[in-house]
This record gives structure tokens, C-alpha cells and sequence, in this order.
């Protein structure tokens, strides 16, 4: 396989096995998007969607994700951008480079989970439904309310990862 110049998104509820080359999908039931490494090596990259990990634009035809891609975990240590459908290559990183931006993926991951609860992330949505996990749950549960009450752009752009199987890239930072 050769190298990714341009992606297409998908819209999926689960990632599809296998995944086509030059495909994004995206998964907002998981807060996630999958596809295999831009670099051609055919490694499966997952990227949740969260405000400490990536957020994702669509136009209505193409996407975004911010930060850039750092597949520093695979073979091929490939660092890239998905840009408007556009792959965009970054410089590789050095290995003290990759140490220091997993620090600070840690370091967010923690600052999130110090943050109050968003009621229209996944975990929010999920408490607001879940009779033991708090009285508003309970509440929402006897009323039988959707958890699909937050806008799209709110669904997309605020949501918490869930432990997806494959290999989770990592922000680069430049």
C-alpha cells in the first residue's frame, strides 16, 4: 500500500473489519474515529474524540482533526495532519519529542477528568440515564428521556473517549 493523500469520512456507528484504505470513519456513537495509517504501512489508528485528545470538523464534505497524528506507538512513527480531506505530513518526531507529548496527553487526559462532568459527553449523557449513578440519572431514567439531547456540534466536539481496541495515535505538538 502507498502512502494517503487524501481521506474520506464515513459515518459509522462501529469501525468495519477491515478498514479501507483512504477512509476516516467516524464513529459519534464511540466519540471516535478509525483508519488505517496514512503511511501505507496498513496499521489500524483509532482517535477518540475528546477535548483533551482530537476534535473533528466537518464541512458537510470533508473533515478535520485537530491535533496532528502522531502514530509514535507503530513501526513507522508516522506524524501527520488530516486537513479538509487532506493529509498534511509533519516532521518526525525525536524519542525525547514523543516522551514529552505523551507527558502532555497525560497531563490533559488528567485535567479533564479533574473537570466538572459535561452533561452532553458520553459519561454525562450516560449518568443522566443510569438510575445508580446519581439522583438526576434516576430522575431522567423514570422519565425515560433521550440521551441524545445535545446538539451535534456539541456531541462531536465535547465528548470523553471510551477504550477502544487498535492503536491509539498520539497529538504532536508543533
Amino acid at each position: 500500500m502507498s502512502k494517503i493523500s487524501h481521506v474520506i469520512p464515513e459515518f459509522v456507528d462501529s469501525f468495519p473489519t477491515p478498514m479501507s484504505p483512504g477512509v476516516l470513519y467516524v464513529s459519534t456513537m464511540f466519540n471516535s474515529c478509525g483508519h488505517l495509517c496514512c503511511c501505507g504501512c496498513g496499521s489500524e489508528v483509532i482517535t477518540p474524540l475528546s477535548p483533551a485528545q482530537w476534535t473533528l470538523t466537518y464541512n458537510g464534505r470533508d473533515v478535520s482533526l485537530a491535533k496532528s497524528i502522531g502514530n509514535w506507538t507503530l513501526p513507522c512513527k508516522s506524524h501527520y495532519w488530516i486537513r479538509n480531506g487532506r493529509v498534511d505530513w509533519s516532521r518526525p518526531f525525536t524519542e525525547s519529542e514523543i516522551r514529552l507529548n505523551q507527558k502532555h496527553d497525560q497531563d490533559d487526559l488528567q485535567a479533564l477528568d479533574r473537570t466538572p462532568s459535561n452533561p452532553c459527553s458520553f459519561w454525562g449523557r450516560l449518568r443522566r440515564i443510569l438510575p445508580w449513578s446519581s439522583p438526576a440519572g434516576a430522575l431522567a431514567a423514570s422519565r425515560r428521556t433521550s440521551i441524545g439531547t445535545c446538539s451535534a456540534r456539541e456531541k462531536v466536539l465535547s465528548t470523553d473517549s471510551l477504550g477502544n481496541s487498535g492503536s491509539t495515535a498520539s497529538g504532536g505538538r508543533d
